[in-house]
């Protein structure tokens, strides 16, 4: 971890060196040297003149904290780990504002329909019928239409494909 590219001024000698001290202070501490609080491994950082290094490491493992928070907060929605990837780069640390301002954007994201219909009805309780969830049932309804190569399609099946949307993920109906 220590030795990748994202670290400057750290290769595989230094590198081993950290991961060496790291489980000399886990001794010391009487816990795995992967449970250190920032202030235990920012101190053996000190101790090996690292501190361009340590400022990499904390916004590495600030990263990879607010990624949890998503996948925590999205995870159960069946969100992929490419979702919570784009959401980290899109909305950063105001994921859950993002999101609960505005649930069907997840779209873009390529997040289902029936996804961001389920989180807008948790957070809002918002009427079925609203106008954001109406253009978001014709944005999924032109997906699909587009996603199948071509742009003619019964009314009849457009209409179906609709009332589906509609009714199969508003769940309450």
């Amino acid at each position: 971890f220590f030795s990748k590219s994202h670290f400057r001024g750290i290769g595989e000698k230094v590198a081993g060196k950290l991961y060496d001290r790291l489980k000399e202070r886990g001794d010391e501490t009487g816990k795995p040297f992967d449970q250190l609080s920032m202030d235990e491994v920012f101190s053996v950082m000190d101790q090996l003149k690292l501190a361009e290094a340590k400022i990499q490491f904390y916004a590495a493992i600030s990263g990879i904290n607010l990624r949890k928070s998503i996948f925590s907060f999205m995870g159960r929605y069946g969100v992929s780990p490419k979702n919570v990837e784009q959401i980290y780069h899109a909305y950063g640390e105001n994921y859950k504002e993002e999101i609960s301002r505005s649930p069907y954007d997840a779209m873009i994201f390529g997040i289902p329909f029936q996804v961001c219909d389920k989180i807008a009805w948790e957070i809002s309780h918002d009427i079925p019928w609203n106008e954001t969830r109406m253009k978001a049932v014709l944005k999924q309804f032109t997906n699909k239409v587009g996603n199948e190569g071509s742009c003619c399609i019964r009314i009849q099946d457009a209409v179906q494909y609709i009332h589906y949307l509609l009714l199969r993920s508003f769940h309450l109906l």
